[in-house]
């Protein structure tokens, strides 16, 4: 058989689609890589009376910029975060104002992030959308 102007065209056409795919596909993972990274910390003083709480709020925000770094780094900062949050003595009657049932919860999310327990097609960014909610407002942010 011989190959006519056609083939050739036709042949050009595929390796084109085939080299437009592997430019897509490494352009989308790319574009994870820069999104999974941690956005900037802003480390803002809490207004709690409690001088305890807010250093547990500084060691949450400290073990948050650190939720991708490897686990050598993480764990001695969320151990940190484990004995601040361990030493609040709560006097507070109302548990809807209790801040340790939010550093609770800001921490479930931390841990779950952490872990990859959270399932769905944007679950990672969500997660991570509310570890930088519970550091700028130092308390819990429900969707």
């Amino acid at each position: 058989m011989r190959l006519r102007p056609r083939h050739f065209v036709l042949i050009a056409v595929i390796i084109g689609l085939f080299a437009f795919n592997v430019y897509r596909h490494r352009r989308a993972q790319q574009q994870t890589t820069f999104s999974q990274q941690a956005a900037p910390v802003l480390l803002t003083p809490s207004t709690y009376a409690d001088p305890a709480i807010n250093n547990a709020w500084i060691d949450f925000e400290h073990a948050a910029a650190l939720r991708d770094a490897p686990g050598t780094q993480f764990q001695p900062a969320l151990d940190t975060f484990n004995t601040a949050q361990a030493a609040i003595s709560t006097t507070t009657a109302n548990a809807a104002a209790d801040p340790t049932i939010d550093l609770q919860n800001c921490k479930m999310w931390l841990i779950s992030y952490r872990t990859g327990a959270l399932t769905g097609p944007n679950a990672h960014t969500q997660a991570s959308e509310h570890i930088d909610r519970c550091v700028r407002l130092h308390r819990d942010a429900a969707f």
